[in-house]
């Protein structure tokens, strides 16, 4: 009987520790959910970046091309 037991309790140990798995499991999906919206945040905000300064960028190598050509001559 003791025997029958320790199977009861390993049993009762096990379905408590797939609970415990489930529910961890669970949170990391959340926030697996929730890293990707942010991921996503931030490639929209370094696209905006981007274009943003692409405007800055063209004058900048507009200049830098002029100072080149000028201490060529």
């Amino acid at each position: 009987m003791g025997l029958f037991k320790e199977i009861g309790s390993s049993f009762s140990e096990l379905k408590s520790n797939v609970e415990d798995l489930k529910d961890k499991l669970n949170i990391v999906q959340d926030e697996a959910k929730k890293a990707q919206k942010i991921g996503k945040q931030i490639q929209t905000k370094v696209s905006e970046f981007q274009f943003g300064i692409e405007g800055n960028l063209a004058k900048i190598n507009e200049i830098t091309e002029k100072y080149e050509q000028s201490n060529n001559e």
